[in-house]
């Protein structure tokens, strides 16, 4: 029996109740990023690729998912009971990244080992992932609180995420240099681009900093979430 203040635990349930919908969560992203891991592409491509993908499938999936959520009334039920707003999107953000890095574990496995990282740069992977994971689905959080509807939702999801690629550095025309470490993305970005074990321990705090500094942002206006449109 699941509570109703256990947000995640809903969460969980819903993304595991489907064998077929669940091996297709597993298989997807495999076959899509397959081929950027195994093929002959520069480092720098084949980071940016993957550290768009974590992206991409955190903004859209926490977005959509809650959006759909509110528009079934299913936030306006939750907002009566004694549990904080904060708590219930705070549980919420972490749930997508756990399902998202589980889904997107596969892909990053097969690219560490194609990329013959040295054990310290694997360990520096590691822990920035999972930053990223939240960073992303903190900012699908941000989105659907921002936006009044679904299609409103789907425009803001991609300005978001064309804006964090830019902020990050993942395009030519990006900003790069400093702003890259605004967003744990581009932490998520640099330590993959770093094959030979040049990937620096400092990335990891930084990643941390800038991940937890949007959750805090996106927490302070999640109120908005609950609240009947």
């Amino acid at each position: 029996m699941i509570r109703p203040d256990r947000f995640w635990q809903k969460e969980l349930l819903e993304a595991t109740r489907s064998r077929r919908a669940l091996a297709l969560k597993f298989l997807l992203p495999l076959l899509l990023l397959a081929p950027l891991a195994v093929t002959a592409v520069p480092a720098a491509m084949r980071a940016v690729g993957f550290s768009a993908a974590v992206l991409f499938i955190g903004v859209f999936g926490s977005s959509v998912r809650l959006i759909h959520l509110r528009d079934g009334r299913m936030l306006e039920r939750m907002a009566v009971l004694p549990v904080s707003h904060y708590r219930i999107s705070a549980e919420y953000i972490l749930a997508g990244a756990f399902l998202d890095g589980v889904q997107l574990l596969l892909p990053l496995i097969l690219l560490i080992a194609v990329g013959q990282y040295p054990p310290p740069a694997v360990a520096v992977i590691l822990l920035v992932y999972p930053a990223a994971l939240v960073g992303a689905n903190a900012l699908g959080v941000l989105v659907a609180s921002l936006s009044a509807s679904a299609a409103e939702g789907h425009l803001f999801a991609i300005l978001s995420v064309i804006g964090a690629a830019v902020i990050s550095g993942f395009v030519p025309s990006g900003a790069g240099g400093w702003s890259s470490w605004l967003l744990p993305f581009g932490s998520f970005a640099a330590v993959l681009q770093t094959p030979t074990g040049g990937a620096t321990p400092a990335a990891i705090p930084i990643a941390w900093l800038s991940a937890v500094a949007l959750v805090g942002l996106v927490l302070a206006v999640s109120p908005r979430l609950f609240r009947s449109r």
